[in-house]
């Protein structure tokens, strides 16, 4: 069983791995995997942490700053945090599902982009920055970080 906090308006405080129908692996990364998950016909991305892994990455603060900024945030354009849980070993983050993978994949797949495809995705970066200035955005090879 996960102790847990939900947040979001859906309304899934106090939900546990029990209530999450477990389906495949979307995908995984260093610290752990993201997995499809039901919760009665509402698909969601399930992120899965380990813990072990953080900490032997020194990881543990910036996951933790990631993770008060998606607390709060609310905006269009970034993937919408619907709750935490954890366990002994793992740390979970449960999302909203949205089908087409990470901007880190499809540059590894299309790069270079073509310029109409680039400004785009410039686009939405600068987008987010300016609808958030009280935070600091920071983007490298694989990922956009927000920070508070």
């Amino acid at each position: 069983m996960l102790e847990g906090r939900g947040h979001g308006e859906e309304g899934l405080r106090g939900h546990a791995e029990d209530d999450l129908a477990v389906r495949q692996t979307l995908g995984e990364g260093s610290f752990g995997r993201v997995k499809l998950v039901l919760h009665g016909d509402r698909a969601y991305a399930l992120k899965m942490l380990s813990k072990q892994s953080m900490a032997k990455k020194n990881q543990v603060k910036a996951i933790l700053a990631e993770l008060r900024v998606l607390l709060i945030v609310d905006h269009p354009f970034l993937l919408r945090l619907h709750g935490t849980y954890q366990s002994p070993d793992l740390c979970y983050f449960l999302f909203d599902f949205v089908q087409g993978g990470e901007l880190f994949s499809l540059l590894q797949k299309k790069a270079p982009l073509s310029d109409k495809d680039a400004m785009f995705y410039v686009s939405q970066v600068v987008a987010i920055g300016g609808d958030m200035p009280e935070y600091q955005v920071n983007v490298d090879q694989e990922r956009l970080r927000l920070y508070d």
